[in-house]
This record gives C-alpha cells, structure tokens and sequence, in this order.
C-alpha cells in the first residue's frame, strides 16, 4: 500500500508520542524531583506527549504541582504546547484556569505564557473559571489582569455573562460578578443574539446576581 507524500509529511510533522518516556512521565506524576534529577536526559522528553496526549507539564499542572512545573520550566517545558488528551485544546494555563488549579495556576503565571491562545470554545482561563464558579481562581487571574477580562468566546459570551448564563445564584457566584466587574468587566456587552447579561440573570432566576448586574448598569 502506497503512502502518500503529504502524509508522511504530516505523520513527521506531529508531537512524537513519549513510548520510550513513559518512566519519566510516572516520576513527573508521582512529584518526585529527586528521581528525575537523576534522570538521563530529561530533555529529550519534556515536550514529547504521553501515550495519552499529555505533555509533562500538563501533567503537574493537573496535579497543582507548582514545584514540578517550576522543574520543568527551567528545562525547556513549553507551556503553551497544546494537550491531545481531549478535544477542547487545553494548555496548561487554560486547563488551569478551567479546572480550578490554582496553585499550579500562579506558578504558570511566572512564566512565559502566551494570552493570545484559547480553547475550542474560543474561552480564555477565565471565562470557565468564572462558569464554573471558581472564586479563588477568578480572583487570581483577575487580579493579575494579563487575560482579557471582556473576552468574548464563540458562543457570544464573557466570563460574566457566563455566569449569568450558566452560574448559580450563590454566594461564591455572586462573589465572582463583583471581582469581574471591580476589574473592568463590562455588564452592557450582549451575546449574539442581543441579550445581556442582566437579562440573561433575570430570565434564570438569579435574583442576587441580577440585582448586583443592575446596579453596575
């Protein structure tokens, strides 16, 4: 069977699966520096993918490792290598911010990240962060205010609108619409088809969040 040009060429192109790494990927797991300061070579292993799709420091970023991350970093980790683990596209920093990684979230941010990259919803870390409700890990990005806070995603929505749209009406909720918009959010941006967050709020029952959405309109 003949194998055409272009797909060898693609077939070269693509992250080489890390069959020979996968001890090194189980010391990056486990979190033991010392076993991998012992490592030959760590090199030629840092960016290569695991059998499931995962850099190595995806790895201790899923883990909030910051120690690891710190580790791989000064080794050449490229952090805004993209995961094949799933279909959403994830970094590091943007798996961080969805998953509430907060620890490994703040040593990412030491480091050289582009911000310009999102996932396959066209979200930045802050816009599932906020969605989901995490406060502490809104509070960090926000706080440290390099991710577009007024991001808009394929869907038409902000991280604040994302919580109008999929949050709750609790406190940690209401909580992250006032970090967002003591930072800047912008409360009078509305979706593709024209409606605002506040009404979004309304419609949804989200009395305490709609009341704050009012008074910053």
């Amino acid at each position: 069977m003949r194998i055409s040009f272009a797909l060898v060429m693609l077939l070269a192109s693509l992250p080489a699966l890390a069959t020979d790494c996968s001890d090194f990927f189980q010391r990056v797991s486990s979190g033991n520096i010392a076993s991998l300061n012992a490592f030959e070579n760590p090199q030629q292993c840092i960016n290569v993918l695991s059998s499931n799709g995962k850099t190595a420091v995806y790895i201790a970023t899923e883990n909030d490792d910051p120690a690891m991350i710190s580790w791989l970093v000064k080794r050449g980790a490229d952090l805004n290598q993209r995961s094949r683990y799933d279909d959403i596209n994830y970094t590091p920093f943007l798996m961080a911010g969805a998953k509430g990684k907060n620890k490994a979230l703040v040593e990412l941010l030491k480091h050289d990240i582009n911000f310009e990259l999102t996932n396959y919803y066209g979200g930045t870390a802050l816009i599932p962060a906020a969605e989901k409700g995490y406060l502490e890990t809104v509070k960090i990005l926000v706080e440290d205010g390099r991710v577009d806070i007024n991001h808009i995603n394929n869907l038409g929505w902000t991280a604040l609108m994302e919580v109008a749209v999929l949050g709750k009406d609790t406190e940690s909720y209401q909580m992250i619409v006032k970090e967002l918009l003591k930072h800047g959010a912008d409360a009078n941006i509305r979706d593709s088809q024209g409606v605002s967050a506040l009404q979004h709020a309304k419609s949804r029952g989200l009395t305490n969040v709609a009341e704050i959405l009012k008074k910053a309109g």
